[in-house]
């Protein structure tokens, strides 16, 4: 009973977490002309980092023999290794984020590259590649310049600790040290965004679905955890995971800001209805001209 109850919570949060990134890539497309102007390039860089970390964490311990042994030495030979459904999530979260960085730089490259193929070319042909390749090299400095230098500096410093650490330490404490960086990707991640909003006064351009999707997540993951923990006999064991402990509590804390800051510090203004003609009851769009004596 506990383990299918296990199951279906892992399902589920993989279900809310899959799906909340898609509302994004959505926004990204109606926003395509505003150069994403209400969404953080930093946040998106980070959280591509941050899942490439989380992956191999998760992969590896499900996959590899001598990291669940070194786990099971370490906490025990019930403690809860990641489950089918923690595989899935890292795996898909990976591949949406990076589609995502993607469609945001080929956004943000807009129409420059065929501008400039047509000012290069003159009457010559441009292949579909040449052109694609162009769009790709643009979209990829665009997000470059875009990035602060302090995420840049995080991003190095991050890859030379994982460098090292891969020399040095036992696979199971080099796992950790991954799930210690998305753990800290994950707490800093948001700031940009929040920040963002903070100073645009608005949350257009950015999506709230994910948020609130992100949210029911978070709550699942969390209480699936704290299942599995309690069926091995110790509540403790949520700390074996500390990677998808503190995913589940930071999505907490910080939706909850997210909440906080699109339904009450920065709404969007309700939409304004066409008035209508006071004296013929019809909307100016249909035939009332707008200004009197006009036709």
């Amino acid at each position: 009973m506990t383990s299918t109850l296990s199951s279906t919570l892992g399902w589920l949060y993989f279900a809310a977490w899959s799906v909340s990134f898609y509302p994004q890539l959505l926004v990204n497309h109606r926003h395509r002309h505003t150069r994403l102007e209400g969404l953080s390039v930093d946040f998106l860089v980070l959280n591509l980092v941050g899942f490439i970390c989380y992956s191999v964490y998760t992969c590896t311990l499900f996959w590899s023999i001598e990291a669940q042994d070194q786990f099971h030495k370490r906490f025990g030979s019930q403690a809860p290794l990641p489950s089918d459904a923690d595989v899935a999530f890292a795996i898909h979260a990976l591949t949406i984020t990076t589609v995502t960085l993607v469609q945001s730089a080929s956004i943000l490259a807009g129409n420059s590259v065929a501008r400039s193929i047509e000012a290069d070319s003159g009457s010559r042909v441009i292949s579909t590649s040449a052109f694609q390749l162009r769009n790709i090299c643009s979209g990829a400095n665009q997000i470059y310049k875009r990035v602060s230098p302090v995420v840049r500096i995080f991003t190095a410093s991050v890859s030379i600790l994982l460098i090292i650490s891969a020399f040095y330490l036992p696979l199971l404490d080099v796992l950790y040290t991954t799930s210690v960086v998305k753990v800290v990707i994950s707490l800093a991640k948001y700031i940009p965004q929040l920040l963002l909003n903070h100073a645009r006064r608005s949350t257009a351009g950015w999506s709230i679905i994910n948020i609130l999707l992100d949210l029911a997540g978070g709550i699942l993951s969390f209480a699936q955890l704290l299942l599995d923990s309690l069926d091995a006999g110790d509540v403790g064991l949520v700390y074996a995971n500390p990677a998808k402990l503190m995913l589940g509590l930071t999505s907490l804390g910080f939706d909850t800001l997210f909440i906080i800051q699109h339904y009450i510090l920065y709404p969007e203004p309700p939409a304004v209805p066409l008035r209508m003609d006071v004296e013929s009851g019809v909307h100016p769009t249909e035939g009332t001209p707008l200004i009197p004596g006009r036709q």
